[in-house]
C-alpha cells in the first residue's frame, strides 16, 4: 500500500499464477481509492483468491480507512484480475459495484457458471458521467481490450486511471470475440488518440507502475500495432490462411505457437481476428468465407493490385 497522490492510496492485490500467461510479469493488480466529498472510490477490486482478499482487506485500514469508507467501486473491465473480488469487496465495504454495460454480462470477457448466470452488478455505466457529483471524477469509455473497458480521469488531480487501456511496459491485447461486429481494433487507437489529447500529468494504470508522459506512451502502443500489421500482412501474403494460420505465423511475447495451451491460443486468435478485421476496413485485406471459417487473404500482384 502506498499513497500514489493526496487523497490517493494505491493497494497491490496478489494475482495467483496465471495458467494463460505462466511468465507473465504481472503478478498483482494496482487497485486504487480516491477520496472524494461522498466517500471513496476504489477502481478495480483485484483477482478473485483467498490471498487477494485479505490483502485487500487488510490493506485498506493500513492507509487509514474504514471498509465503509467507500461509497462505489468502479471496475474498468470484465477480466478476472479486475472484477474477480468486486462481489467480496462490495459484501465488506456496502459499496455498489460499477462497470461498463458491454462488459456487465459478455461471455467471453467475464468469468462465470452458465447456470447461475452472470454476477450482480449494481451500476451499468455507458461512459461520460461523472461518478459522483462535483468529484471530478469522470468515466472514458476505451473500448479494445474488451468491448466496455473504462478509464477514470481525475480532472482536479489530472490523474488518469488507465485499467489496461494503457500500461508503461506491456501493450494489451486487443481481441474481436466471435460475437463482435464491430472493429476493436480501430475503437482502440482511437481510444489512445482521445486519451492523449488529456490535460493528465500522472497514469495510474492497474498493473506494472505509475507513469508520466501519457502521449509518449501512447504513440508508442499505436506504432506497436502498426507494426503488428505489417508483420500480418506477411504472414498472409503468400495465399489465403485462417485467423489461426496467421495466429502461428506471428511472433508472440508469451512464447511460441508450439508452446502456448488452448485458452493462449484463442487469445493470439482473437487479437489476429481484430488486426485482420482492421486491415479488411483499410481495404489491405480481402476477407473470404469458406465454409465456417472466415479466410483472409493479401492483396497482391497476384490480385492485380
Amino acid at each position: 500500500m502506498q499513497a500514489a497522490a493526496e487523497g490517493v492510496h494505491q493497494f497491490r492485490i496478489p494475482m495467483p499464477p496465471n495458467q494463460i500467461r505462466p511468465s507473465s510479469r504481472e503478478r498483482y493488480t494496482l487497485v486504487y481509492a480516491i477520496e472524494t466529498a461522498e466517500g471513496w472510490v476504489m477502481v478495480d477490486a483485484g483477482m478473485e483468491s483467498e490471498q487477494g482478499l485479505e490483502a485487500l482487506r487488510r490493506q485498506i485500514p493500513e492507509a487509514g480507512l474504514d471498509p465503509r469508507d467507500f461509497s462505489l467501486i468502479v471496475v474498468t473491465h470484465g477480466h478476472n484480475d479486475h472484477f474477480g473480488l468486486a462481489a467480496k469487496a462490495r459484501g465488506f465495504t456496502g459499496a455498489p459495484v460499477a462497470i461498463h454495460r458491454a462488459d456487465a454480462t459478455n461471455p467471453y470477457v467475464l468469468t462465470f457458471d452458465a447456470e447461475a448466470g452472470p454476477p450482480e452488478v449494481d451500476v451499468l455505466l455507458e461512459g461520460g458521467e461523472e461518478l459522483v457529483p462535483g468529484s471530478g471524477l469522470w468515466t472514458i469509455w476505451t473500448p479494445g481490450h474488451t468491448p466496455g473497458h473504462t478509464c477514470v480521469h481525475d480532472r482536479g488531480r489530472r490523474l488518469l486511471f488507465s485499467g489496461d487501456h494503457v500500461l508503461p511496459v506491456t501493450t494489451p491485447n486487443v481481441s474481436r470475440y466471435p460475437t463482435d461486429t464491430g472493429n476493436p481494433l480501430q475503437d482502440f487507437i482511437d481510444g489512445h488518440r482521445a486519451l492523449a489529447e488529456l490535460d493528465v500529468a500522472m497514469v495510474h494504470p492497474a498493473h506494472e507502475h505509475s507513469f508520466e508522459d501519457l502521449r509518449a506512451r501512447v504513440d508508442e502502443i499505436i506504432e506497436h500495432h502498426h507494426e503488428r500489421n505489417e508483420e500480418i500482412l506477411a504472414a498472409a501474403a503468400d495465399g489465403p490462411r485462417s485467423a489461426a494460420g496467421i495466429a502461428a505465423r506471428i511472433s508472440w511475447n508469451v512464447g511460441t505457437w508450439a508452446e502456448m495451451n488452448a485458452d493462449t491460443r484463442n487469445m493470439a486468435i482473437w487479437e489476429t481476428n481484430a488486426h485482420l478485421h482492421y486491415l479488411v476496413r483499410e481495404g489491405r485485406l480481402i476477407e473470404e468465407q469458406r465454409g465456417p471459417q472466415a479466410i483472409t487473404e493479401a492483396f497482391g500482384p497476384a490480385c492485380g493490385v
